[in-house]
């Protein structure tokens, strides 16, 4: 496949907090109907539909903080990819020597990786450390939730994008937050992760900052300098430049001259040094950017996996070691299973690591019992609900406890429509799930659970479903699009 939007997007879809294989069926089989009802929304002054209002979702960062956000549906996600794909022009590398920003552009037409941008980002962190005295490292608080819609438009506008497309843009980012004017953005996507790195370029183009060095990723911002007076100048420039926008950096996360307490030890500094094989900056493992020499120095050693096991056995476990320990032992699986029980239950903001740690998990009775233990919590967050829905579609399939668990995610006291709809979209003809789709088609909503149930009775014979698609189909206009992609889609 030819680059393209629809390859932008579904190249993406796994790296996001909320990955449905709603989006992924439906973009695959039908992404011009998606694209052009979307476009007739957004451009079409005789079409009277809107953007529907979307999805809030919460991720979830250490300490069981939300990351609060939302989900974009089809149509809506489909738009966004379209628009900043055909703006591409607008999001290349422009780096002066001295005001590095990294990630989060096109190269020859192609999203650059996030993983080798941030890995170049940490490189310069630390050859920078060496060659000045001074430094400072903060970012902006919930900068995400914090944006301004006419900001964004007015940035659209002002990076050349034709009229229409600025119009549009201010048309959808209206209407998928109901009107509010604030905490619109979806996260964890790439062409959201675009706009907001693209829209905090004033810090680096600011003709009036005086440090030597300044390096950014995204809202993580550093400052170098041998003149401590420069860092405080910039420090405090840059403090006033973001509330022009009404943004404020993180008190939390400021540091100036900052060295680490402790020295980490040489045994984790080589598990570490594995780690980055496979970090989860995008989602997914990334196996191309690390060459052949990092297989020789980086290989685990029985030492090594006695020194993990170590760090695991503490009475309270580190989150930084349970990561660890999902990154780099899974040729070792066996060997932290007494573990994981713990890492799922105290560390959920980690669930997504687990999933792909379960990849590696050959015996499927035991994550069977690990994960259906861990559903009888009565407080499971959104976010590992859904990645404990994505293990069982994908690894517990044909377990004992298979179906039960599938029933009790989806009827968990915690669970939310997106959780639920995870469960709702798995082709799956057993455990009544059947019934409950159809129970759903037929009510003529139009919403994820709809969506979901609607791709979910793909598993049925073609006259059985295209039967239920039909009540489906008249509950509206996204319905009917999707009733159609679905039709169209041969057993």
């Amino acid at each position: 496949m030819a680059y393209s939007s629809q390859k932008f997007l579904l190249d993406d879809l796994s790296k996001t907090l909320f990955p449905m294989q709603t989006t992924k069926i439906l973009v695959e089989s039908g992404f011009d109907k998606l694209k052009n009802y979307g476009k007739s929304i957004a451009y079409d002054p005789e079409e009277d539909g809107n953007f529907l209002p979307q999805k809030r979702v919460n991720g979830i960062k250490k300490g069981l903080h939300l990351r609060r956000t939302i989900k974009l549906d089809p149509v809506a996600e489909v738009f966004l990819y379209d628009l900043i794909y055909r703006n591409r022009n607008f999001f290349k590398a422009k780096k002066k020597k001295n005001r590095l920003n990294f990630g989060y552009h096109f190269s020859n037409s192609t999203p650059v990786s996030s993983v080798a941008a941030y890995k170049e980002f940490k490189d310069n962190i630390s050859i920078n450390e060496m060659w000045y005295e001074h430094y400072a490292s903060f970012d902006v608080s919930s900068y995400f939730n914090h944006l301004y819609h006419h900001d964004l438009v007015q940035w659209f506008d002002e990076r050349g994008a034709d009229e229409k497309d600025v119009q549009a843009f201010g048309k959808f980012l209206r209407e998928i937050n109901s009107g509010r004017s604030t905490d619109f953005l979806p996260q964890g996507i790439y062409p959201a992760k675009m706009i907001g790195n693209d829209f905090l370029k004033f810090i680096e183009s600011s003709g009036q900052t005086n440090c030597e060095q300044i390096l950014r990723y995204m809202d993580d911002i550093y400052l170098f300098s041998d003149d401590e007076s420069k860092i405080k100048h910039d420090f405090l420039l840059i403090q006033e430049l973001l509330g022009l926008k009404g943004l404020s950096i993180n008190t939390e996360k400021t540091s100036f001259d900052e060295k680490p307490s402790e020295e980490v030890d040489e045994k984790k500094i080589k598990l570490l040094r594995r780690r980055r094989r496979v970090i989860f900056v995008s989602g997914i493992d990334d196996e191309d950017l690390w060459s052949d020499d990092d297989d020789v120095i980086d290989q685990i050693d029985s030492d090594d996996v006695a020194y993990l096991k170590s760090l695991l056995s503490e009475e309270h476990i580190e989150e930084d070691d349970a990561e660890l320990a999902l990154s780099v032992m899974r040729d070792n699986t066996e060997e932290v299973y007494e573990f994981l029980e713990n890492i799922l239950k105290d560390f959920p903001n980690l669930s997504k690591s687990f999933y792909y740690f379960c990849n590696h998990v050959e015996d499927k009775g035991f994550l069977s019992e690990l994960v259906s233990n861990a559903i009888k919590n009565d407080v499971i967050p959104e976010f590992q609900l859904f990645w404990l829905g994505v293990i069982a579609e994908n690894h517990l399939h044909g377990t004992e406890k298979y179906g039960e668990i599938l029933l009790s995610l989806l009827n968990h006291p915690s669970a939310t429509i997106i959780s639920r709809a995870k469960i709702l979209e798995i082709p799956e003809k057993e455990f009544g799930l059947v019934e409950v789709r159809e129970e759903i088609l037929r009510s003529g909503q139009s919403d994820w659970l709809s969506w979901a149930a609607a791709v979910g009775s793909l598993s049925q014979k073609k006259s059985a479903r295209n039967y239920a698609l039909g009540y489906f189909m008249n509950g509206s206009k996204m319905n009917k699009v999707i009733g159609e992609i679905l039709k169209g889609i041969k057993d």
